[in-house]
């Protein structure tokens, strides 16, 4: 039986396999590369589907003080049901007789599709066995994470609403799943 630990480990290998994290023979090379790091505490969540084991990596960071550093003076207001009910009364409104078309897509691995600053990845760091690791994207538990991720998924649906035609297209963002609501007709 494999214990959650080492289940931890290789979810981290594994990120770093992607090119999320960087890995480090020892807490001086590591800071040799990085500066003075912050190393936070990880937990690793394991649920297991059948045969199918998902694994999800908690960086610590409220109770090491990096979360503490981190200033977010806004945050993201997600679409309602009713915005995608008032999208497809739109395009009926339009285009009576239309076919309505909803289309849900998903931004695999959406917050590590962004890149942290050189210069801060000192404080997404860990170890775990003697090996040391820092994050190169954001990992889940920084609290600026969904802020930025919402700032890019607000850009890259604004630019994609700008190529749609208006009067039949519409997107809806929940997080990292895109909502296409769209009207064909003859």
């Amino acid at each position: 039986c494999v214990s959650e630990t080492e289940v931890a480990e290789a979810e981290v290998l594994e990120e770093v396999q992607k090119g999320y994290a960087q890995l480090f023979g020892s807490k001086e090379e590591m800071e040799a590369a990085l500066g003075r790091c912050h190393p936070s505490r990880m937990a690793a969540i394991v649920k297991a589907k059948g045969a199918e084991m998902k694994v999800r990596l908690i960086h610590d960071l409220r109770r090491s003080g990096i979360n503490e550093m981190v200033q977010v003076e806004e945050r993201i207001v997600l679409p309602r049901l009713s915005d995608v009910v008032d999208d497809v009364l739109r395009v009926f409104r339009r285009h009576p007789g239309a076919e309505v078309e909803l289309c849900v897509t998903d931004f695999s691995d959406a917050f590590k599709q962004l890149q942290v600053a050189r210069e801060e990845q000192r404080f997404l760091t860990g170890g775990s066995s003697g090996v040391w690791f820092a994050f190169k994207a954001p990992p889940f538990g920084i609290v600026s994470g969904p802020l930025l991720w919402g700032r890019t998924a607000a850009l890259i649906m604004r630019l994609t609403q700008a190529c749609l035609p208006a009067s039949s297209a519409a997107l809806e963002c929940y997080v990292d799943d895109p909502m296409l609501t769209t009207g064909a007709w003859g």
